[in-house]
């Protein structure tokens, strides 16, 4: 019996890393969609504005 507790053990062992790289896994998922959604509202700030100057060139 004693193998046999020592076998589980380890399975929950090996459970219990996987489940952390799948944490880990998500969690970069996740800081890498931040990082693109900040690169794209930086972008869409950048292009509003040299709209901006644009319509104010024109103004002059």
């Amino acid at each position: 019996g004693e193998q046999k507790r020592a076998e589980q053990r380890r399975g929950e062992q090996r459970r219990g890393e996987q489940r952390r790289a799948e944490q880990r896994r998500a969690e970069q998922r996740r800081a890498e969609q931040r990082r693109a959604e900040q690169r794209r509202a930086e972008q869409r700030r950048a292009e509003q504005r040299r709209a901006e100057q644009r319509r104010a060139e024109q103004r002059r």
